[in-house]
């Protein structure tokens, strides 16, 4: 597995957040001092922070530290919420990357305009470097953004790229 030169934030480091997190590092495909976190609770954020990941509170301070792709992370019940306070913070063309089950490429393109989105759809067992995960590209999103995202996910298990109807089916 090469490593990537790129920067990761996460918006959510709970339990599938901080796993992508602690996998991307344990498996060398991201530098720990790469890979950067969000949560709104001083447990989790400690919790990450004990691993080497640097983890902050306002989202704003983890967006504007210039991240090449940032992970959605959080539950769909607060993905809008989310998306709503990124949606200004977020600079043209970023690449963003949804976990969240059921949330359409077209829903996170339609909330974050002008961002490139990929949609990923983990299982648990990415927490021991052992998960399968499907990847598909938005609209917005090119193939090489696909790509890139496949290859971060197969750091943490196999990873296939895959069409929207696919993902839903897998």
């Amino acid at each position: 597995m090469s490593s990537y030169d790129i920067t990761i934030g996460l918006v959510g480091a709970g339990s599938m957040g901080g796993a992508i997190a602690r996998g991307l590092v344990a498996s060398g495909a991201v530098a720990a001092e790469h890979v950067r976190a969000f949560d709104t609770s001083e447990a989790v954020r400690q919790a990450i922070e004990s691993d080497g990941i640097s983890c902050v509170a306002p989202l704003a301070e983890l967006v504007g530290q210039g991240c090449d792709v940032v992970v959605l992370a959080v539950k769909p019940q607060v993905l809008p919420l989310v998306m709503a306070d990124l949606a200004p913070l977020l600079p043209k063309g970023q690449l963003v990357v949804s976990i969240a089950a059921g949330v359409k490429t077209s829903t996170i393109e339609a909330a974050l305009p002008g961002v490139r989105v990929v949609r990923v759809m983990p299982n648990l067992p990415l927490q021991v470097l052992s998960g399968a995960s499907a990847v598909c590209a938005g609209i917005t999103a090119s193939n090489d953004d696909a790509e890139l995202v496949r290859g971060l996910f197969a750091a943490l298990g196999s990873a296939q790229v895959m069409t929207e109807a696919q993902l839903d089916v897998a």
